[in-house]
């Protein structure tokens, strides 16, 4: 079907690509820790949303490490948010995020010393808000040693 209209209406009357195999089981590959799309990973396991500019200015490529994630085997999932109404219209962001379940199961059981650290970090700093810079770096360095950063 080189059409591409009639590609949309077969798509469209309910057609669908059966399977008989089974789900492949998770199993993503580990990005090197010292790398951008650990950092990444990292803090898409934390449970935070990233776009660029929360991403930081530091780096243009934020795109790039989500696709080498997605390569990865990592479900990344990514929407258009709403533009303000004050911004150029033609300039697109894109937001990425994991899901709740999965970074529950994935933060709880296998992920390496320096995903759990930063998810015990963010999760000790959501908790902690008020708390004194001396009270946070002795909290950050009981957790880079439980977690063997």
């Amino acid at each position: 079907m080189k059409n591409p209209e009639r590609r949309r209406q077969a798509t469209e009357s309910g057609f669908e690509q059966l399977t008989f195999l089974p789900e492949p089981e998770f199993n993503p590959q580990w990005p090197n820790p010292n790398t951008q799309a650990a950092k990444v990973l990292a803090r898409l396991l934390s449970g935070e949303r990233l776009t660029l500019p929360s991403y930081g200015l530091h780096c243009w490529r934020l795109a790039a490490y989500v696709m080498e994630l997605r390569n990865f085997g990592w479900p990344i999932q990514s929407a258009d948010p709403q533009c303000p109404p004050n911004a150029r219209a033609s300039l697109k962001i894109r937001e990425y995020w994991l899901d709740a379940e999965l970074i529950e199961n994935v933060a709880n059981h296998d992920a390496p010393s320096f995903v759990r650290y930063e998810w015990l970090k963010r999760q000790w700093d959501a908790e902690h808000q008020a708390a004194a810079p001396s009270e946070r770096d002795a909290a950050m360095s009981r957790i880079a040693k439980q977690c063997g950063v």
